[in-house]
Order: structure tokens, then C-alpha cells, then sequence
């Protein structure tokens, strides 16, 4: 059992799980050779298709069994035959507007949008968290790859996390973290040739590179110093203790947190390299929330963040 699963990985799994994540931990590596264990018929698989169907019967009760089909086909799809950051725009807009299905229960009834994450109940939601999720990187220049956590929100890749184990030069470690986030996303722009599984992040919300000690999140476009870390918890009271690792988690990825983050703190951008994702940056996360809190209102939340945008906001 390696020091970075015992000190970086293994915590976080188990503290997401603390936070209401279903959890898969495998400490024996397991995951890497049975498919099976991390609910897939293969490692060509992206989606947990099981629990992907299952949530949207369960959001959508009127849905019939070929309806289901279709929205995950729809998901499943995305990206055909599209570069990573536009698949990952189009996948992030399908959250917010889903397609609609007319409910063949009621005659002459008028398509209804279903839901594929609902934001507003949290509970309502199928929240699970894996180490050593691998898959297949067919025509690359490795076979496969094998992030060292993944996390999901109703069978949906919605988070990918790199762990090092801390080094003297802790530089060194967290660099080697976003080194590898970004081999698996074939977005190093140094190499040219196919090395990880673009498919893995259509569906991508989150990047987070993490020592334990330190951890840092970025987005599908962000270069080493756009990785940054989430040194608040709001609305949860912070801890002074707590690592690097325990605020990000405390501070983003609570059920209610990641939901929020996902659904009113991300931007894409038109810049001159091109289209890029922005993700905001914890300060804007809290100063945001506390007028939303005041005011009782989450309508003003998109019209917040583009005035904010031109303050250099967000995590490129």
C-alpha cells in the first residue's frame, strides 16, 4: 500500500463519504483489473450507465424505459466527432437545459424537461466517489489510464482528482499532479500525440490536483498557474486545522456545494488562444453566496458572476 494512498487518496475518498458520497475504495487495486468493481461492463465505458438510468427514472418517474434510452444516448454521445472543450460546453448546457420528453402517460401533453442532476434537492441525486478508476486509451501511446479518484454525480464523471504523496519540494509533487490531470485530458500542449481518453472529460466540472497538504482546482483549459487552492469554507465555519485538501473538500464538494459550483460559478470564454472554462475562484464563491443569502434570491446569480468576470475572476 503506497504512502500517497494512505496519506492523499484514501482520505479524501473517505472524507467525501463523511459528507453523504457513496463510496468505492479499493485498497488492493482491484479496480484496475475488474471492471466490474467500478460498476462497468469494460474499461471502454465512461459513464456508469446502471446508475445513470436509474437517476433519471428516479428524477423522472414518468419517463417509459425507450425514453430513458434515449437521454442517456443523448449523454452518451456527447462530444461525437467535437473537440474536449466544445463536448464539454455542450454537456454543461445540457445539465442546465435538459431535453424535454412528452410524458406518454397523458394525451396530447406538451414535452416536459427532464431532469439529469437536480440541483435544487441534492438528495434527490446519486453522489458516488472511486479510486483507480481506469480506462482504455485506444490509438494513444499508453493502453489505459487511471486517474487516481473520480468522482460522480448520477453515474456522470463530473470530477477528476490527481494525488501525490508530498515531497520535500512540494512544487515538484503538485506539478507532477497537473502534469498527469492533463496527460489524462491529452490538453499538455507540449505533446502532440494522443496519451489519455478525451470521452472521460466531455462530462468534467472539476480538475483538482492534491498533496493532501496542498490541493489545487482547475478546469479542462487551465494551464499550472490557473490551478489554485480553496482556502474557504463558507458556508460551513473553517477550520484552522484543517489541510489544504479538508478545506477544498469542506469548501467545494459538499453535496449542496458541488451542485452550486457547478450550476452558477462556470464560464466559457472566447480568448486569443481560444475558447477556455472558467471556474470561480473561492472568494467570489462566498462573497456571491452572501448577497444571495441576504437577498433571499438565486436569480441574480448569473448576472453576479459576468460582472465579476471582468475582474479577472475565475480558474482558467
Amino acid at each position: 500500500m503506497s504512502n500517497e494512498f494512505v496519506y492523499v487518496e484514501k482520505p479524501f475518498i473517505e472524507h467525501l463519504g463523511k459528507l453523504g458520497w457513496g463510496t468505492i475504495l479499493s485498497e488492493n487495486d482491484d479496480n484496475k483489473f475488474l471492471p466490474k468493481l467500478t460498476l462497468r461492463k469494460d474499461f471502454d465505458e465512461v459513464l456508469i450507465e446502471s446508475r445513470l438510468k436509474e437517476a433519471i427514472k428516479n428524477l423522472n418517474d414518468w419517463l417509459d424505459d425507450e425514453q430513458i434510452d434515449e437521454v442517456f444516448q443523448e449523454i452518451n454521445r456527447i462530444g461525437l466527432r467535437k473537440g474536449l472543450i466544445t463536448a464539454n460546453q455542450d454537456f454543461w448546457e445540457l445539465l442546465l437545459e435538459p431535453p424535454a420528453k412528452k410524458n406518454k402517460n397523458i394525451p396530447n401533453s406538451k414535452p416536459e424537461a427532464i431532469k439529469i442532476i437536480d440541483f435544487d434537492e441534492p438528495n434527490n441525486n446519486d453522489f458516488l466517489a472511486m479510486n483507480q478508476f481506469r480506462v482504455n486509451t485506444p490509438g494513444t501511446l499508453r493502453d489505459y489510464i487511471i486517474p487516481d479518484v473520480v468522482m460522480f454525480i448520477n453515474g456522470i464523471p463530473i470530477g477528476v482528482i490527481e494525488a501525490k504523496y508530498p515531497t520535500q519540494v512540494d512544487v515538484e509533487a503538485m506539478e507532477e499532479a497537473i502534469t498527469q490531470l492533463k496527460r489524462y485530458s491529452n490538453t499538455r500542449e507540449d505533446v502532440h500525440e494522443k496519451e489519455g481518453n478525451e470521452r472521460l472529460f466531455h462530462y468534467n466540472q472539476l480538475m483538482i490536483a492534491t498533496t493532501n497538504d496542498e490541493a489545487r482546482m482547475g478546469s479542462i483549459s487551465s494551464e499550472y498557474d490557473h490551478y489554485l487552492e480553496w482556502k474557504d469554507t463558507y458556508p460551513i465555519k473553517l477550520n484552522s486545522k484543517w489541510s489544504s485538501q479538508e478545506k477544498i473538500i469542506q469548501g467545494a464538494l459538499t453535496k449542496e456545494g458541488i451542485l452550486n459550483l457547478i450550476r452558477n460559478f462556470i464560464l466559457y470564454d472566447e480568448t486569443e488562444k481560444g475558447k477556455i472554462k472558467i471556474v470561480g475562484r473561492y472568494h467570489q464563491y462566498r462573497a456571491i453566496n452572501k448577497v444571495i443569502d441576504r437577498l433571499q434570491t438565486k436569480n441574480i446569480t448569473s448576472l453576479l458572476i459576468k460582472g465579476l468576470k471582468s475582474q479577472t475572476t475565475g480558474v482558467l
